[in-house]
């Protein structure tokens, strides 16, 4: 009964994987789907449509950039005439009845036009008319027969002074025969110099196809640009058209000096609105004049792929949902087996069993890697546990080689001889003193089997020997310990000083003749504490100095017995890793540090 439940299970679980994979995957693909095909129908709208607004208000922008361009081009042309000494020269003079000074000023004058329209071959008439009678122009055609002082467009101009004045779209140029079009007309009065009268005016005349033409071809026939005056109403159109542009009175006077929108305009021309659909509609007042530059495009010029993208779309999603339950339907079988197998791989090593190494033959490259990297992870953790346990080992043989070293027969024996002759001399103060040095030198190195105490501890510890060695060396040497107490709480290996210490005494300061002093400092960074021990004996040559510190840094140092420095820099960097660090620094004669860096 045990193993058919057992059997159900595992085939009720092979089941699971199967239907569960395929049912979500039916629910997930066309879920989103069809939200997909939803949420995209309403975003391409409102894209499109944003997108229609920039490309009407860039597009028109352009336009309005180069009119303004091609305007500010006749009003430049303007200034020089005006400012131009054979004009100023040819306004102010009185011909009376001279016909050949008349003529070959005209020449003169017509010339000085001529070129200084060379390069604007767009600008249809330069013309120079003065108060004395005078009639310049810089192009061939003949000039009306008219007092040109009687016109109005004439007193319009003087009248205005020396500002600019523009005139909207009229048939014809005003001074000059011409070929029956239409004509948009600059003016501005021309200040005589020496008197600072009006002399005359400068008149600029150019053809409103040339401005239709440049404004017309940024739109590219998916729309149109008109120009509108002050009050709104167009004087210049693609078609001729002039006067107010039905289905915009709701939005002139176009407040602003541009802007664009997107509104049905109910009663503007179908080729032009789109017919219900939106219209963008965007304007920029112009710099040279207080013209509008206007814009319209029919949204569904710019819509025209999309119901073709949102039906290619569907079609799609419809073709990936299908495809995707296939897949499933042969992937779930295929996944299911490593699956299994990964499994029972992971079930081996909660029980304790490391041996274990998965087949990375699956169809699934996913599969491969995942059982790879699986079985990476197993070898890497065993080759942790290896190497924890072998540094295991290590530390506990270098803690007890360091608490080994520190009963020293030698030194024991020495000290007690010490004490033996100070009770036998009477130095009762001296005994008491060595004797306490012992027994804090021996308690604290024990430390109870700890392997990390605190600096003060340690401290303690390498006091206890220094006194020691003092009271049995007399003069020999001194000692000074100067460590910040903000560190004094510090952890740090047990036995690391000492040692140091010793060596000092040992090869630094006992075999010099005069007596040297041994030092201990520490203090404390962010990171890191720092603890130096350095004497001021003999000192080592520079060649062992540099082999000492190879060697701490893990080299392989022939001809060097140096157990206990080798221990303290294993010890650290088995409890620590590369975070600590011990160098040495010495000059032959000068003296020698040892310098610790341990982490916080």
């Amino acid at each position: 009964m045990g193993k058919l439940l057992r059997k159900l299970r595992l085939v009720r679980k092979k089941g699971s994987i199967y239907n569960s994979f395929l049912r979500y995957l039916v629910l997930f693909a066309l879920i989103p789907a069809l939200v997909i095909n939803v949420v995209y129908f309403s975003l391409s709208s409102r894209y499109i449509n944003d997108v229609a607004i920039q490309f009407g208000q860039e597009t028109v922008a352009r336009a309005a950039a180069e009119v303004d361009h091609f305007l500010g081009t006749a009003v430049a042309l303007s200034e020089v005439a005006a400012d131009n000494q054979q004009i100023q020269t040819a306004l102010r003079m009185d011909f009376g009845g001279d016909v050949a000074l008349r003529y070959s000023t005209d020449l003169q004058t017509d010339a000085e036009l001529y070129f200084a329209t060379y390069m604007q071959p767009d600008i249809a008439g330069l013309n120079v008319l003065g108060e004395n009678g005078g009639e310049y122009k810089s192009h061939d055609r003949a000039f009306l027969d008219q007092d040109h002082r009687e016109q109005d467009w004439y007193r319009a101009i003087m009248e205005s002074g020396g500002a600019h004045l523009w005139f909207e779209p009229h048939p014809g140029q005003f001074a000059t025969v011409s070929d029956g079009g239409n004509y948009i007309s600059f003016g501005r009065g021309v200040v005589d110099k020496a008197t600072g009268a009006l002399s005359g005016v400068i008149l600029v005349d150019i053809s409103e196809d040339v401005v239709m033409e440049m404004v017309s071809m940024r739109l590219e026939g998916i729309g149109q640009i008109f120009i509108l005056d002050e009050e709104g109403n167009v004087i210049l159109g693609p078609e001729g058209e002039k006067g107010r542009l039905e289905g915009l009175e709701a939005f002139v006077p176009f407040d602003g000096t541009e802007g664009t929108f997107s509104a049905p305009l109910r009663g503007l021309d179908e080729s032009l609105s789109g017919s219900s659909q939106n219209t963008i509609v965007s304007y920029r007042q112009l710099e040279a004049v207080n013209w509008k530059v206007l814009g319209i495009i029919p949204a569904s010029q710019l819509n025209r792929g999309g119901n073709a993208i949102l039906v290619a779309t569907l079609i799609l999603t419809l073709f990936i949902i299908g495809l995707a339950i296939f897949t499933a339907v042969r992937a779930t079988n295929r996944l299911s087996k490593p699956l299994r197998h990964l499994r029972g791989a992971m079930g081996r090593i909660e029980e304790g069993d490391w041996d274990v190494e998965i087949d990375v033959s699956s169809s699934y490259e996913e599969i491969n890697k995942l059982a790879g990297s699986f079985n990476v992870m197993i070898g890497r953790i065993r080759e942790l546990m290896d190497d924890i346990y072998e540094d295991q080992q290590k530390l506990r043989t270098a803690e007890l080689k360091a608490l080994q070293s520190q009963i020293n027969p030698h030194f024991l024996y020495n000290t007690l001889d010490s004490i033996l002759w100070l009770n036998r001399a009477g130095k009762q103060e001296e005994v008491q003193t060595m004797v306490e040095a012992l027994t804090t030198f021996f308690r604290v190195g024990i430390s109870r089997g700890k392997d990390i105490i605190p600096l003060s501890e340690e401290l303690k510890h390498l006091e206890s020997y220094l006194k020691i060695q003092s009271i049995r060396y007399g003069d020999k040497f001194r000692y000074e310990i100067d460590v910040e107490e903000g560190i004094l709480g510090q952890e740090v290996p047990k036995l690391i000083l000492q040692p140091l210490a010793e060596n000092a005494i040992y090869h630094g300061l006992k075999i010099q003749q005069e007596s040297g002093v041994l030092r201990v400092t520490g203090r404390g960074e962010e990171e890191l504490i720092e603890i130096v021990v350095e004497d001021s004996g003999r000192g080592m040559e520079p060649a062992l100095t540099e082999k000492l510190n190879r060697m701490l840094k893990g080299e392989a140092v022939e001809g060097l017995e140096s157990y206990g420095v080798r221990n303290i820099s294993e010890r650290l960097r088995i409890l620590f890793g590369e975070a600590a660090s011990m160098r040495y620094e010495s000059e032959e004669y000068g003296g020698t540090r040892v310098i610790l860096h341990i982490p916080r």
